[in-house]
Order: structure tokens, then C-alpha cells, then sequence
């Protein structure tokens, strides 16, 4: 998830730039692909690098890689209007493959901040159960679906996936708790965040 800047320049009577409108009138000519300033962070950390969704020429989410072949990815954004950070922690378990957390807290460090902050796992979604105790063991599935389970912080169901009511900040890193896959603990590396502002171009435009 990215925050849309257009830049400053002409405004027709509806308040839309009238650059907007040419961009936008090109871009559905040349098939739908939109281009728009984007604001996020970007992960860095030993992990494979993916565009996000809908989101062509940027590459903010990052896959790692752990034993039995189990993934973890992350990626973070920006909620600008209630100006905190927004962070997806989702894992992929394969079939025939448990994985658990040790612990329910993540702990995120940014210099801009006088301490680190523990942002606790509320619940995980996802399975064949659909929802769990951030202490469950999560049973992988060859379905791509059931085998992926997601991480929530916030209590609530409609407008709290990804929320953590931290505070934005231009740079912080994560730390997530140690998982046990299929009884043998795993710890991941720190991962850090930078933001960033710049083009990309939206592909799922109507």
C-alpha cells in the first residue's frame, strides 16, 4: 500500500490538475497503466525484493526465505491522514510444515523515536481455522490460500489490517519475534525501512 502525490500546477474548476487529467487520458488510451507519485518505505535486508500490489517500477516488499520452505514476507507503509506507519507481516507455510511465534511482540526502533516500541500481534488470519491466537500453531496448506496467514495489531475487523497507531517516521527497523518450524526455532534479521517518494505506475487502474 503507497500514498498518491500529484504535483503542484493548474487546477481546472473541479480542483482536478489539469495535468492529472492529460495523464490520466493517455494512460487509459495506452491501456490503462497510470502513472503517479508514490510515497512508501523500502525495506533492506537479505531478502528478494517485489513490486507491490498493483504497483509497477517499485519493488517495496521483501520475501525472506526460511528452513523447510516456509517464506515471510514484509512490507510497510505510510497512513498519512492518521500519520502512523501501516505493516504487513504476512508467512507462507507449505504443506505438511508447522510454524508458531514465540512470542507476540514485534519490537520497531526508529532514531527519530527516544525508545523502541513493542507492537504487540493482536490475532493471525488465515488457515483453514481462519483466525488465531497470536501463539498458534499454523498448519501450512498446498492451497496458496489456507497456507498464508497474516498478521493484525489492532482489535477490530474493517479498517485496521496492517495498522499499528506508531507514529511515522522517516526511517525504522523491525524485528520480529522467533518462529519454531516444526520444532526448530528460526530467528530473522533485523529488517530496516527508508522512506521514499517517487514515480510508479499504477496497473490495476479501471
Amino acid at each position: 500500500m503507497t500514498s498518491a502525490v500529484w504535483p503542484a500546477g493548474r487546477r481546472g474548476s473541479s480542483g482536478i490538475h489539469l495535468e492529472q487529467l492529460v495523464v490520466l487520458a493517455v494512460s487509459a488510451l495506452v491501456g490503462g497503466c497510470v502513472p503517479w507519485k508514490l510515497s512508501g518505505y523500502r525495506p533492506t535486508g537479505s531478502g528478494a525484493l517485489e513490486s507491490g500490489y498493483c504497483v509497477a517500477g517499485i519493488k517495496d516488499r521483501m520475501r525472506f526465505s526460511a528452513p523447510r520452505g516456509v517464506n515471510i514476507l514484509l512490507h510497510a507503509a505510510q497512513d498519512t491522514q492518521n500519520q502512523t506507519i501501516l505493516l504487513e507481516v504476512s508467512l507462507v507455510v507449505p504443506d505438511g510444515v508447522t510454524a508458531r511465534f514465540l512470542s507476540s511482540d514485534l519490537v520497531l526502533r526508529s532514531p527519530e523515536w527516544t525508545q523502541s516500541r513493542a507492537l504487540a500481534i493482536h490475532r493471525i488470519t488465515g488457515g483453514v481455522a481462519r483466525v488465531h491466537e497470536p501463539s498458534a500453531m499454523l498448519s501450512g496448506s498446498a492451497n496458496a490460500s489456507t497456507g498464508t496467514f497474516t498478521l493484525w495489531f489492532m482489535r477490530g475487523e474493517v479498517g485496521t489490517l496492517w495498522q499499528t497507531g506508531l507514529p511515522m517516521a522517516r526511517g525504522f527497523t523491525v524485528s520480529l519475534p522467533p518462529l519454531s518450524i516444526d520444532g526448530h526455532q528460526f530467528d530473522m534479521e533485523e529488517v530496516a525501512f527508508e522512506s521514499y517518494r517517487e514515480w510508479g505506475m499504477f496497473t490495476c487502474a479501471q
